[in-house]
């Protein structure tokens, strides 16, 4: 996995930087029907655009939890699957009236809609456009280029759930008749549109240069926030549905190991980053879009009890914390606005070097 990286990775012992917002540690949960850890490979289809989550690493609890279990291959990739609405951009382009007024018109799902297969819908569009009247064959050059473009070597093509010419058809099938959304089909218009906008006076029709920019502007948006982010899903309970979040006094759904093994992993990545990271959830990601993902997880989950781990591995006082202090009570009080506490302590470092207390 990351081992291979870690000889450039800054010495354990120097100072971290604390960029607070710059890079994100995000929290998941998930159900036994995402991926069953207890295989003897759980994870080989998981790297790729075909990949069903852009998750860097699972926790488990029903096998040997102090160890995680990598779904990719290297933090902070800029180009893989999405994990959160956040990640995928569905806020972008929604106004503070717009989701007033679908509530007062009780349009706020077919709001949501449209949001989710605004950038697919535009990928399509552009793509019938510009490339309508080639070949298959030349289509299919453009979108193994763009895989190219994207990172999708042979090495990835092996962990990916479909082999690249799976990974062309896929994709030119999305984009000739839609369906399920395809990554290698958001690429391929992305690189598309790089391409023709860089060329001198090239004959777009009529809304085609505007609808390329708007594209792109979306496009390098979700890459940034992609690329500020590591997702960390963690396994709960097996035969246990949560109804409630993650409150003072309910009873804690993790295990010591786990909670163990995210504070060690956070510890990596941060200094793989050289600065740390800003622990938030999935419910906090999808909680700042206007119309809310309605996501809860992970549900039930200490936060105060992984940030006193983190604090025991870098020397810090008790109470240090390293991202969100707490979870709202509920998703109705976050889409009323609900404040989100973050604390990121610019005196934070290492306690064998240059320790300080914090403010």
């Amino acid at each position: 996995m990351i081992a291979d990286e870690q000889a450039d990775w800054p010495d354990p012992s120097s100072p971290l930087q604390a960029d607070a917002g710059e890079k994100y540690f995000v929290l998941h949960d998930f159900g036994a029907e995402k991926i069953d850890l207890n295989e003897k490979d759980p994870t080989r289809n998981m790297y790729g655009p075909s990949s069903d989550t852009g998750t860097f690493a699972f926790i488990p609890q029903t096998r040997d939890s102090s160890r995680p279990i990598y779904g990719r291959s290297r933090p902070f990739e800029q180009y893989r699957v999405t994990s959160t609405k956040y990640e995928r951009g569905e806020d972008i382009g929604v106004t503070d009236q717009m989701v007033n007024d679908a509530v007062q018109t009780k349009t706020l799902p077919a709001l949501q809609k449209k949001q989710e297969n605004k950038l697919p819908n535009l990928a399509r569009k552009l793509w019938k456009g510009l490339e309508g009247g080639k070949s298959d064959e030349d289509k299919r050059s453009v979108i193994n280029q763009a895989l190219n473009d994207h990172g999708f070597t042979d090495k990835v093509a092996k962990k990916n759930a479909e082999t690249r010419d799976g990974e062309i058809t896929k994709a030119l099938t999305f984009l000739k008749q839609g369906g399920t959304h395809s990554t290698s089909a958001l690429w391929a218009v992305e690189s598309l549109c790089k391409k023709l906008t860089a060329i001198k006076n090239y004959p777009f029709k009529k809304r085609e240069k505007q609808d390329c920019q708007d594209y792109l502007n979306a496009m390098n948006a979700r890459n940034e926030r992609i690329a500020a982010r590591v997702n960390i899903e963690i396994e709960p309970p097996a035969q246990q549905t949560f109804e409630t979040l993650g409150l003072p006094g309910q009873p804690d759904a993790y295990t010591d190991t786990q909670y163990c093994t995210i504070a060690r992993l956070y510890a990596t990545l941060s200094r793989h980053a050289n600065h740390f990271l800003h622990v938030t959830t999935h419910f906090m990601e999808d909680c700042r879009l206007p119309q809310h993902g309605g996501h809860s997880d992970p549900r039930r989950f200490n936060l105060e009890r992984l940030y006193r781990e983190i604090a025991g591995i870098f020397g810090h006082p008790t109470g240090s914390t390293y991202g969100v202090k707490y979870r709202t009570t509920s998703t109705t009080q976050c889409e009323k606005g609900a404040p989100i506490s973050t604390e990121i302590d610019p005196t934070r470092s290492n306690k064998k070097k240059n320790a300080k207390k914090p403010k």
